[in-house]
């Protein structure tokens, strides 16, 4: 929760916050009567959770990528570009790595058959 209210701003915390508190707040004080503290807290925060996912998938969030005439930024595409670039230069480096582990493994398993070859068995 720290982390939380440190990582966003105040403005941000109670616009994206704010609703799906109070709506998990009067649902918890109208229907959770567990008669426990624990269950009660529980629940409460499990439904808030819920509630803050369902309103997150409805609405877009405020900084969205598409301006107000729906056109998408040109930073936007261009972190997604660096992201793709990114992950496809670290796929690029493991499969190089894989295929040079089974170069290895293969002058290796080579060397290994010539040695047993040139040694005579007796």
């Amino acid at each position: 929760m720290y982390q939380l209210v440190r990582m966003l701003p105040v403005r941000q915390l109670l616009a994206r916050q704010m609703p799906a508190l109070v709506i998990s707040f009067v649902i918890a004080e109208l229907f959770y009567k567990f008669h426990s503290f624990t269950l009660e807290c529980g629940a409460f925060l499990a439904t808030w959770f819920v509630v803050d996912a369902v309103l997150q998938l409805a609405a877009p969030p405020a900084d969205s990528r598409t301006s107000k005439r729906g056109k998408v930024g040109k930073t936007a595409w261009a972190a997604d570009g660096q992201r793709a670039a990114a992950a496809s230069g670290a796929r690029s480096v493991a499969s190089q790595a894989l295929r040079n582990v089974a170069r290895l493994t293969r002058q290796r398993r080579a060397a290994g058959s010539q040695v047993s070859r040139e040694s005579p068995h007796r």
